[in-house]
C-alpha cells in the first residue's frame, strides 16, 4: 500500500510540475493536490510530510471498506447466536 500512495502523489506532483493543474475534474485541485499545496506553503505550524499525505489517503481509502466488514461481521454473529433466526433467513 505504501508504494502505491508514493507512486500516486508522484503523479500528482508530476502533474503539477508539468501542467500547473489540479488532477481533479476538470483540471481542478483534488485531496491529494491541496496536501501538497499545504506541504509546499509551508501555512501549518506543524511540517506535512509526505508520510503524513500517505496517512490522510490511506485512512480515506478504509474507512469505506471497515465499516461494511464491520457490520458483515457483527449480522453473521447474530445470525449464528440466533439459529431459529438463520433458519428462517435460508428459506427465502
Amino acid at each position: 500500500m505504501d508504494a502505491i500512495l508514493d507512486r500516486l502523489i508522484d503523479e500528482h506532483k508530476d502533474n503539477l510540475a508539468t501542467s500547473k493543474k489540479g488532477n481533479g475534474e476538470m483540471g481542478s485541485e483534488d485531496l491529494v493536490d491541496v496536501l501538497l499545496r499545504l506541504k509546499q506553503s509551508g501555512e501549518f505550524e506543524f511540517p506535512i510530510a509526505n508520510n503524513n499525505i500517505k496517512a490522510v489517503l490511506f485512512d480515506m481509502f478504509s474507512a469505506g471498506t471497515e465499516t461494511s466488514s464491520t457490520t458483515v461481521d457483527w449480522a453473521m454473529a447474530e445470525l449464528m447466536r440466533n439459529p431459529h433466526v438463520l433458519a428462517r433467513r435460508r428459506l427465502r
